[in-house]
């Protein structure tokens, strides 16, 4: 074998917390603040990009519609694309394993 590929987003890295920062820059841009904690809520974060917004939108707004999150989603995913690497961290031994 000579090429081997890893997937970093939550294989190799902890990408919980920019992913939730950038599902957060959508609630902020809808007035609701920062609805989403990247502690309490990294596990939800694992699920993708519609359930955080799901997720923060049953907090917020529990009337919101499919047509909301598909509306954020593209949101979520340029601000992701812009700040992909801010929080992120390599797993213990991830650095050693490859």
């Amino acid at each position: 074998m000579r090429t081997v590929i890893f997937d970093l987003d939550g294989t190799l890295a902890d990408t919980s917390a920019d992913l939730i920062a950038s599902a957060n820059v959508c609630f902020r841009e809808l007035g609701y603040g920062d609805v989403l904690d990247p502690v309490a809520d990294a596990r939800t974060a694992f699920r993708g990009g519609r359930a955080m917004l799901t997720l923060g939108f049953e907090r917020v707004k529990p009337a919101f519609t499919a047509e909301d999150v598909a509306t954020q989603y593209a949101i979520l995913l340029d601000a992701y694309g812009e700040a992909i690497d801010v929080h992120t961290r390599l797993y213990d031994g991830a650095a050693e394993a490859v």
